[in-house]
């Protein structure tokens, strides 16, 4: 799915998160979750060169102190075409007793604008 569902004007605390049943997906699958990203175009954008962000995936079956956790600093990849912030990559293994896989993209220290979230990524590494 490619539509945009948030534009920032300007905030402090950015907090993305969101989960996903991952029983939809083909089992014994290597996949990788993105989260779809976009500077706003001819607009204001700033904040993005202090902080990193940070993604986070918690794949079916693990809790938060497994989670792949990653910081990235926005400014160095993004840009006004929509680009890709990889959240991590996980296995959909058969065994695996739990369907649902969580992400979240956060950042919390300063003012920031500009950003697009279009949307998240779930794709079969092959």
């Amino acid at each position: 799915m490619r539509s945009e569902i948030a534009v920032m004007e300007e905030v402090v605390l950015l907090s993305v998160y969101g989960s996903f049943n991952t029983e939809l997906l083909s089992v014994d699958t290597k996949y990788k979750v993105e989260f779809v990203l976009q500077f706003r175009k001819s607009k204001n954008v700033s904040g993005w060169d202090k902080n990193p962000v940070r993604t986070i995936l918690i794949p079916p079956g693990k809790t938060m102190k497994e989670a792949i956790q990653n910081k990235v600093n926005l400014s160095e990849i993004g840009s006004e075409e929509p680009f890709e912030l990889l959240a991590g990559e996980f296995m959909n293994s058969r065994f695996i007793p739990s369907g649902e896989m969580q992400f979240h993209l956060d950042e919390k220290k300063e003012k920031k604008t500009g950003l697009v979230i279009k949307g998240v990524k779930i794709t079969p590494m092959i």
